[in-house]
């Protein structure tokens, strides 16, 4: 009896563990899988009582719908500065499940996490320099 418990537990602790790295996987992706680059636009500044680390890129998008998770956005951070790069965006395979929403048919956007908040600091792009308008949401 004192067996068949331990083999059914240990056989469950298995299985979450199989499907929690399954899972973790499936959300990895290559940069490789983010091959097209769009220049970003402007950025939206979080509303007050949002994590004001969490930054809007917005950058142009024509396609019918796009996905969460679809664009990897990165930067680098100083005291008085964001340096967002360009906006690599992959395309979502015909398994993955999507509504193809957060489009208004010319432009899309998704959250850049900053290390710090934004504050006061100016917003520029790193492909030429421009400064990126902060725009309130």
């Amino acid at each position: 009896m004192r067996r068949r418990v331990w083999w059914i537990g240990g056989s469950a602790v298995l299985l979450i563990l199989v499907m929690a790295v399954a899972s973790g996987v499936a959300r990895l992706k290559t940069a490789e899988e983010y091959s097209t680059q769009i220049t970003p636009l402007y950025v939206l500044a979080p509303e007050e009582r949002a994590d004001q680390r969490s930054l809007m890129v917005v950058f142009p998008w024509h396609a019918t719908g796009y996905c969460v998770g679809q664009a990897l956005i990165t930067a680098t951070e100083s005291s008085t500065e964001v340096v967002v790069s360009q906006v690599k965006v992959r395309t979502i395979g015909p398994n993955e499940g999507c509504a193809g929403v957060g489009t208004d048919g010319l432009t899309t956007g998704d959250y850049l996490q900053l290390e710090a908040p934004l504050g006061n600091r100016t917003v520029t792009r790193a492909q030429d320099g421009v400064k990126l308008e902060v725009r309130k949401s």
